[in-house]
């Protein structure tokens, strides 16, 4: 058995996280287990005293606090020692906000804060209101960027933090006069343009784009949280929705729809300079779907545990582009560290009626000793999409990847071309003019805790160019 702490030391923190959430009191038809989540919040309390543990620690505490201030208001319980809990985690968070986290986790900590300084009476409880609300207001500036995107550019993260203010606003449409009118107009604002965000970062099936830390399962669905906008009376424009190009400046993402395509390329930055612990070195990736179906992914993240597996994920070799002699566009190492990244730069989009073109390059090859470029162009027409890849400066060696979803699988056709089915009567093809390609395989990591086997091509080059042409039909 696990536990929740000490018992089973080979258990991932995250893991343990996710235990100290609660998510599963507020969960669809939880109100028929609730004799079973009486138990174990009673549990919970007996088994971690104040401040010991992993669950004491601000970030589960936080989603805890706001879990189980849900689940007590829902069910209309009244139970002191529960209540008496709650309020020491409360105490508890506001002694230990993530101030040198920030991110995420400090807006966590601010709703947390919220949510207790409305549960309770008292001047304490009016201290934590205060205190969250100053967070929200200073967050809300500095993590939502003008295009709606989270500054984390983690479309996970940002349906999480989505969905964390969505909660705001319901409860500030209750407590009125305690949640000033001003900041209801505000929050309204921006979840309308987080929504216009998701919308664009979002596949045809439903599933978000993988780009730096992503999996599912782990945020709302776009269709739930349009759902509890709307609930909310939030109005949210489909503007840009038609469009076969939309470029997302302040973000850095571009996705381009055009007739059975949908393709989401990585022109960003990484994330902010001081806050890049989710980021993956994907400099210049893609993800495509095709007839409404993922087809080639990035390989999304399984745990957070330093080691090989860590290490995999947020290599460039896990992402559709391209290694020069053995390294990583960005320097990621440990579990959430970025030493050196790559710079996107000069990035070129037209369009017209038949065709789309993007472009753009990065330095993260570049060094003391070497001024490396690699530059990118992806041209698109009805039913094919051109890949070129530039190499500017000296490199010894470049391999270059398209990784499938784990649903589809690879058939050669000639020494430097392979057939994708998609369906029975659909299929895809891919032809990458460099000496040696072949087929191997890696894992796909859909969710935390899962990683499926799926395959990839390699491309090994040593010119200054490689040309991979995509085709369907």
């Amino acid at each position: 058995r696990v536990g929740w702490d000490g018992i089973d030391e080979s258990v991932s923190k995250l893991w343990r996280y996710h235990q100290h959430y609660f998510d599963d009191l507020n969960a669809l038809k939880s109100v028929r287990k609730i004799k079973w989540q009486l138990e174990l919040v009673e549990y919970w309390i007996i088994s971690n005293p104040v401040g010991h543990g992993v669950g004491w620690e601000p970030y589960p505490t936080s989603l805890r606090i706001v879990n189980w201030v849900k689940w007590i208001s829902n069910n209309s319980l009244n139970n002191k020692y529960f209540e008496e809990s709650l309020y020491f985690q409360a105490k508890h968070l506001a002694n230990r906000i993530e101030w040198h986290l920030r991110g995420n986790h400090l807006f966590a900590n601010g709703k947390a804060l919220v949510f207790a300084g409305l549960f309770f009476r008292g001047s304490e409880p009016s201290n934590w209101l205060n205190l969250g609300l100053a967070i929200i207001d200073e967050q809300l500036d500095e993590q939502v960027l003008s295009d709606g995107g989270h500054f984390e550019l983690s479309p996970m993260y940002h349906a999480i933090f989505l969905e964390d203010l969505l909660d705001l606003l319901k409860l500030g449409l209750s407590y009125r006069k305690e949640i000033k009118q001003h900041r209801l107009i505000k929050w309204k604002s921006k979840i309308s343009s987080m929504l216009r965000w998701l919308k664009t970062m979002t596949h045809p099936n439903g599933d978000i784009a993988f780009f730096n830390d992503c999996a599912l399962n782990q945020a709302s669905k776009l269709e739930s949280l349009l759902e509890y906008a709307s609930e909310l009376a939030v109005q949210h424009s489909d503007n840009g929705r038609d469009e076969c190009v939309r470029w997302m400046e302040a973000s850095g993402y571009v996705r381009i729809d055009k007739a059975d395509l949908s393709l989401f390329l990585d022109v960003a930055r990484l994330g902010p300079d001081y806050l890049l612990g989710h980021a993956h070195a994907d400099t210049l990736s893609f993800e495509l779907s095709l007839f409404g179906k993922r087809i080639f992914v990035n390989q999304g993240a399984s745990e957070y545990q330093a080691g090989a597996v860590r290490e995999f994920e947020r290599s460039t070799c896990a992402h559709n582009t391209v290694v020069l002699d053995s390294q990583n566009s960005s320097d990621v190492w440990a579990s959430f560290r970025v030493a050196s990244r790559a710079r996107p730069h000069d990035i070129k989009l037209s369009s017209n009626d038949h065709a789309i073109e993007v472009s753009c390059e990065h330095d993260g090859y570049s060094s003391v000793l070497a001024d490396r470029k690699h530059k990118r162009t992806w041209m698109i027409g009805t039913n094919k999409c051109i890949i070129v890849d530039e190499i500017k400066g000296v490199f010894d060696s470049g391999k270059a990847f398209f990784h499938l979803h784990p649903d589809f699988s690879f058939s050669k056709l000639t020494r430097n071309s392979w057939r994708v089915p998609i369906t029975s009567e659909k299929c895809l093809t891919i032809t990458i003019e460099a000496d040696a390609v072949e087929v191997d395989y890696c894992h796909f990591s859909p969710e935390f805790g899962k990683r499926v086997k799926s395959e990839y091509l390699a491309a090994n080059f040593d010119a200054s160019l490689l040309r991979t042409t995509i085709e369907w039909h």
